[in-house]
């Protein structure tokens, strides 16, 4: 459809960014995201991000052509500052995406081997923003359609009285589960760091056939989408037990059955369906690497980033880790990073260009 221009319809960018999150919403919730508290958490983080979001959609003209408002070199800089955090994405991503695979999936194979099959997998898929594009327009709808489904059938194990549970077990003050609320709020919008290369992608978007409401649309979903997660895992465990387990979502679907007592590993549906969005995540990780420095004119290829992200996700530096050092970094490193180049970038959509 937008084969002269190289750029997307509003409909398979809102797509694109629905799959890539949907995976990470159902595996990798911070630990800080549970309970009743967790879903108020997620709440004001999606008002937050909706805040953040006006603010990007009136800079998108910036991002268009990054040289010519921030400078020469200041750009490469913001740029930089972009790639860092896409290659630590793309790491904490072949962490995750790997442990998942060798504890349920491929058991027995070095984790080392699968990283190298994931990247190479990654790395073989769609090249350019159309055929991401068609692709996640396509698959939204299965993946999403799986998940709902198997989240409906996982309902009929909740038990409403393990919900009101929170109330006796976690007897908490006022200020003390508002503390709880804060911490789970910046955990959940430093997940969503990555909404501040919106304005890339959005610059690869048809300007007609479509309208910006999308984004916060896309972004509102996500949140009714992770609320619903955290919602059944309480039902489910109860606060205590959502809070204990590394991946509360698939102890979930292990118990959940059809009728008639037939296709038993729901779990396993639930996960492939789960592991499609991460590895579609990671692709979006590759291919915005190259894409923002070909907008500042720095050489661009998707390899280096998948290198570094390959050694970040399997090297053992020491005894630091991505899985459990990501979260802290780019809370407390990146999204102010990310937000001050926001903000800098607020105070350049003005300046005149020739």
């Amino acid at each position: 459809m937008f084969s002269d221009n190289d750029r997307i319809s509003w409909m398979q960018m809102e797509r694109q960014f629905s799959l890539a999150y949907l995976g990470a919403a159902a595996l990798f919730l911070p630990g800080s995201l549970w309970g009743r508290d967790g879903v108020f958490s997620v709440l004001l983080g999606t008002g937050i991000l909706f805040v953040w979001i006006f603010f990007l959609l009136r800079q998108v003209h910036v991002y268009k052509c990054p040289e010519k408002y921030w400078g020469k070199w200041p750009a490469r800089v913001v740029a930089l500052i972009c790639q860092a955090y896409l290659i630590l994405t793309g790491g904490w991503l072949i962490s995750g995406i790997t442990r998942l695979m060798s504890e349920y999936l491929i058991p027995g194979v070095p984790r080392w081997v699968l990283a190298a099959i994931l990247v190479v997998t990654v790395m073989a898929g769609s090249k350019d923003i159309q055929s991401r594009g068609r692709f996640a327009q396509a698959a939204w709808p299965v993946t999403a359609g799986i998940l709902g489904l198997l989240l409906l059938l996982a309902a009929f194990q909740a038990d409403p009285a393990l919900m009101m549970e929170e109330n006796r077990i976690r007897q908490l003050e006022i200020w003390e589960s508002a503390g709880h609320i804060a911490e789970g709020t910046l955990a959940y919008v430093a997940m969503f760091a990555g909404v501040a290369l919106l304005p890339f992608s959005l610059a690869q978007t048809a300007d007609g056939g479509g309208h910006r409401r999308s984004v916060f649309r896309t972004v509102g979903r996500m949140g009714l989408w992770t609320a619903v997660f955290l919602l059944l895992e309480l039902a489910v465990f109860g606060p205590l037990g959502q809070a204990g387990q590394p991946f509360p979502m698939l102890d979930l679907m292990a118990g959940a059955r059809l009728p008639g007592g037939f296709l038993r590993r729901m779990d396993l549906i639930f996960l492939t369906a789960a592991v499609l969005s991460l590895m579609f995540a990671l692709g979006s990780v590759f291919f915005y690497s190259k894409y923002i420095f070909q907008k500042v004119r720095l050489p661009a290829s998707r390899l280096p980033a998948a290198l570094l992200s390959f050694v970040l996700g399997t090297a053992d530096f020491g005894g630091w880790e991505i899985g459990t050092e990501y979260g802290p970094l780019v809370t407390f490193v990146f999204l102010p990073l990310l937000a001050a180049v926001g903000v800098c970038s607020g105070f350049l959509r003005r300046r005149r260009i020739e």
